[in-house]
């Protein structure tokens, strides 16, 4: 009998019928209650349901019964996170990592707890943790980010976002993360500098979407920096797209008229359509500010 109500209610949990199922277990835990099975599944539907304070509880009585069991020491560690019990819920992190040290889940959310005390050289290492232990966790690597971000190392924390997203593509928190450290970082001039030499790279390599997306990230960064829009329209003359191009030589020459590789540039573009004598006269342009330019 006593079986049928659980194999009940967790059917019940199947259906969506979160309520009824909670009144089960409810039940049978007033019959019997040292039950680790009721009580874990209760406190995991009430964990699921946001009720946070009944959810550890729960699992704080399953635990009782089965003190070493990794899992529910994490699910408990994440429910005392959203009440903002930071330091009991690190405690139960660190029980967990004891029993399972490569417990990824269990480093990066005891890590995320450190960051949101302000213990980021703590926080920063248990990230690296984290994604030394299971190298395609997204979620892992996209809290680096924010972590790094938040101590203003956009460089790394960007390589974190991007690698959250080349394991995870639809990953709508990084994707927004990465996002918003473009806007914190607005004007940076060396996370710029390093965009666009990125982008440079690529384009050597005629990685040229790839180019693309580095000169455009970049412009994020410096929306007027003449060498992004200089190499960005050099990577979309490299793929045909002429016209295109020379819009985009024409917002560097706009931003800086003396600017001789767009001028240069620009010229190459013109040949390329066959448009010579317009061509000429970029070079002569260019040449007038960089007499030297071979």
């Amino acid at each position: 009998m006593n079986e049928d109500i659980l194999e009940n209610a967790a059917n019940l949990v199947k259906m969506g019928r979160s309520e009824d199922a909670a009144a089960l277990y409810h039940q049978f835990l007033r019959e019997n209650p040292r039950h680790f099975e009721a009580l874990r599944a209760l406190g995991m539907l009430y964990f699921q349901s946001s009720r946070y304070e009944e959810a550890q509880y729960l699992l704080a009585e399953s635990l009782k019964l089965d003190p070493f069991n990794a899992e529910i020491l994490c699910y408990r560690g994440i429910a005392l996170m959203s009440l903002s019990r930071r330091q009991e819920a690190i405690e139960c992190f660190d029980q967990a990592i004891a029993l399972e040290p490569n417990f990824v889940e269990a480093h990066t959310n005891r890590a995320t707890a450190l960051m949101e005390m302000n213990r980021l050289d703590e926080a920063l290492e248990g990230f690296r943790r984290a994604v030394a232990a299971k190298p395609d966790y997204a979620t892992a690597w996209n809290n680096f980010g924010n972590a790094l971000l938040y101590t203003s190392q956009y460089d790394e924390a960007l390589q974190s976002y991007d690698r959250a997203l080349a394991l995870q593509p639809g990953f709508a928190e990084a994707k927004s993360n990465r996002l918003r450290l473009f806007q914190e970082a607005s004007g940076n001039e060396k996370l710029a500098t390093m965009l666009c030499a990125r982008g440079a790279e690529h384009a050597n390599a005629m990685r040229l979407e790839e180019a693309l997306a580095c000169f455009d990230d970049a412009l994020l960064v410096k929306p007027d920096y003449t060498d992004a829009y200089c190499n960005r329209a050099s990577a979309l003359m490299e793929l045909g797209r002429l016209e295109e191009a020379l819009n985009f030589y024409e917002i560097a020459l706009s931003l800086d008229p003396s600017h001789a590789m767009s001028w240069d540039n620009r010229g190459h573009t013109y040949a390329a359509m066959g448009r010579l004598a317009e061509a000429e006269e970029c070079y002569e342009k260019a040449l007038s500010f960089a007499p030297d330019l071979a």
